[in-house]
Formats: C-alpha cells, structure tokens, sequence
C-alpha cells in the first residue's frame, strides 16, 4: 500500500476558536509561505529561508501530485495558521512514515500542534500506517516535552547537523509506533 486515501475535512474546537483541518490547496500558497518565512517559526524546523511564493507554490503541487504525501492545512477565520505533513514510505518500510509540523507564532501553545497529530496520525493508522518518525533540533526544549507528551521516544541524534548562526545542533532523531 503506497497511496494515501483521501483526508476527510474535519473541524475541531480549540478555546473558543474552530479551526478547520483539510488538504491543501493552491490558494493556501500564501499563508503557508508567511508562516514558513516568520524568522521564530525558522528557527526551530528545517527550511533555510527565506522561502519564495513561487517555491510554495512549488511545493504544494509537487505534494497534491504525490498520492504517499498529505499536506494537511489549519485554517481559523478562512486564515492559515498551520500545517502538518505525512510521508509514507516506500517498500518495504511503506508500513512507516515522516511528518514535519509547522504553526504560526500566534498558535503556539493553543493545543493547535496536539490538534493537527491527533487527527494526520488517526488518518495515518486507518491507512495502514504503524509507525511514525521525526527529527527536532537539541535545542527545542518545548517541542521535546510536547512530543514525549504524545507518545514520542527519541532514539539517536546526527551530531552536529544543523547550523544556526556559528552555532551547531544537534538532530535528535524520534518515532512513535500505533
């Protein structure tokens, strides 16, 4: 099994807020780039910026043509604030798959990131998917308790892989099994 089925919209409450989970669309292009682009969000995933619209653009059509990647949106009052990628695998490692998370600065800690997992990864077991695996930076304090908190056991490190500034970090390496 290689092709994910498609990801069923569904809205979940927050606060007082509703935020809308869907695929992407080509009209996210925009939101997705101002998130991507603000200089704090950055710092802590793996994009060297900044990033063009044209490279979103890019970017979004490359995954809606990929049938073993879903791009999952956050959208509240018709604005992007976030979004979730899931990648299976392929072979004999198709059972598993990676996901990066992103959210704008104003969503941090508004259990949008708890949202946005709980239903790619539900979507992600129902399409065969067993195991789920991630990198965040040594330094990320709060994302390593978020995803301890989520059923997530760091399991290595690239020593050294990324850079910010003159500084070197670390990659820890993590995986969550369903």
């Amino acid at each position: 099994m290689s092709e994910f089925k498609k990801f069923k919209p569904v809205t979940r409450k927050l606060g007082k807020a509703s935020v809308l989970l869907r695929e992407v669309k080509h009209s996210d292009a925009a939101g997705l780039n101002e998130i991507i682009n603000d200089p704090k969000v950055r710092e802590f995933i793996s994009v060297e910026g900044p990033v063009s619209l044209s490279e979103t653009k890019a970017k979004i059509r490359e995954s809606l043509r990929n049938a073993a990647h879903k791009w999952i949106v956050a959208e509240a009052d018709g604005k992007v604030v976030g979004s979730l990628y899931l990648t299976r695998n392929k072979g004999i490692m198709s059972h598993s798959g990676n996901f990066g998370i992103s959210l704008a600065k104003e969503e941090w800690g508004t259990g949008l990131a708890s949202a946005l997992m709980d239903a790619v990864f539900a979507f992600a077991k129902r399409n065969g998917i067993t195991a789920i695996h991630s990198s965040t930076g040594a330094d990320n304090k709060r994302a390593h308790a978020f995803y301890k908190k989520k059923g997530f056991k760091f399991v290595g490190a690239y020593h050294k892989q990324r850079k910010r500034g003159r500084k070197f970090i670390d990659t820890l390496l993590m995986e969550k099994f369903f």
